[in-house]
């Protein structure tokens, strides 16, 4: 992240990526090996023209939509002292600690937003389209962490298409009581 006005003098950086990059990090990679990376790497045209970035076309990759959730890799937790994420970022926190002391892990299940609330940024980012990932992936991928873990799910609309949220938390709970994991979570 940086200021708006350093990064439309783009003589700050090599590359910049507007919007989710999924699908624009991939480019980029290739571009790199071949030694043609271009200046913008784009997921969202109405993003780069509102943020007022001025530059030649063909110094821009645009991906020609936003990335499908299915199939989106699992992080590597692993590679991390998940001890260090111990301590909730919310008031609670000395209540949690002595009761519950396990890491938290951001799991993602949505993005999108079909709404145009002016104080938000969702629609904006993510895009008016609600988009979400399977859940059969997104039990393996929790099935993947510790059994005493605080899971965070990240979905900006969560309660939005009521019947898939029904079939993540039914399926969240048949799991925990069939296979014995102890998640907590917040959404």
């Amino acid at each position: 992240t940086a200021s708006l006005d350093k990064i439309k003098e783009l003589a700050w950086f090599n590359s910049i990526f507007v919007g989710e990059s999924e699908i624009t990090l991939r480019q980029f990679i290739e571009d790199f090996e071949r030694g043609t990376v271009k200046k913008v790497y784009c997921s969202d045209r109405e993003l780069l023209q509102e943020l007022g970035i001025i530059i030649p076309e063909h110094s821009i990759y645009y991906a020609e939509q936003k990335p499908d959730l299915m199939g989106l890799p699992v992080p590597r937790y692993d590679l991390l002292n998940l001890q260090r994420y111990i301590n909730p970022p919310w008031g609670l926190r000395g209540l949690l600690q002595s009761k519950y002391r396990a890491p938290q892990i951001p799991i993602e299940f949505g993005r999108g937003c079909p709404h145009h609330c002016e104080f938000c940024t969702v629609y904006k980012f993510w895009g008016p389209r609600i988009r979400r990932r399977p859940v059969a992936e997104v039990i393996d991928e929790l099935r993947q962490y510790p059994s005493k873990a605080y899971m965070v799910i990240t979905d900006d609309n969560l309660a939005a298409v009521e019947k898939e949220t029904i079939n993540l938390l039914k399926e969240i709970i048949r799991v925990k009581e069939t296979e014995g994991y102890e998640w907590k979570f917040f959404g």
